[in-house]
């Protein structure tokens, strides 16, 4: 069952989602402060691949999960490859469907990595430069000063 949330994200992102409705999550989704810009840029380019190409692009989720900011989008394309491995670590393994080369599945999946990869070098709180910290098992990126809260 799909639960829809109200407040689905920071300022930024609420606002690209109150002036694009259709980019709402289906599930209930949640972007942390300090990478709210780059979730909001990486909506507005999905939108934008999706009415350049006619394909719709639904964003199922948006979330912070072990120190990763993810994108999950369903795609109406049969662009579909085989499974890949995102992110092997000794806590777990990430995969997903690849998709076929020169595809608008491809091209959304360049625009969720980059903002992905983004979000590594940004503080979650504030946004400023951070690294990816492990602290108490709980995985996370944060600036020094963030660190030490």
């Amino acid at each position: 069952m799909s639960q829809h949330n109200e407040d689905p994200g920071t300022p930024l992102t609420n606002a690209v989602i109150a002036r694009l409705p259709h980019l709402r999550p289906q599930i209930e989704s949640f972007v942390p402060d300090g990478w709210d810009a780059v979730a909001a840029q990486a909506l507005e380019a999905l939108a934008l691949l999706s009415d350049k190409t006619g394909v719709p692009i639904s964003i199922m989720q948006f979330k912070e999960k072990f120190g990763d900011f993810r994108i999950y989008v369903r795609l109406d394309e049969p662009s579909i490859g085989s499974l890949e491995v995102v992110a092997d670590t000794p806590q777990y393994v990430s995969l997903r469907s690849s998709a076929i080369p020169d595809t608008v599945r491809a091209r959304a999946s360049e625009i969720i990595d980059a903002a992905a990869a983004r979000c590594l070098t940004l503080c979650q709180q504030c946004g400023s430069p951070g690294r990816k910290r492990n602290t108490e098992g709980w995985r996370h990126v944060a600036c020094d000063e963030h660190a030490r809260r």
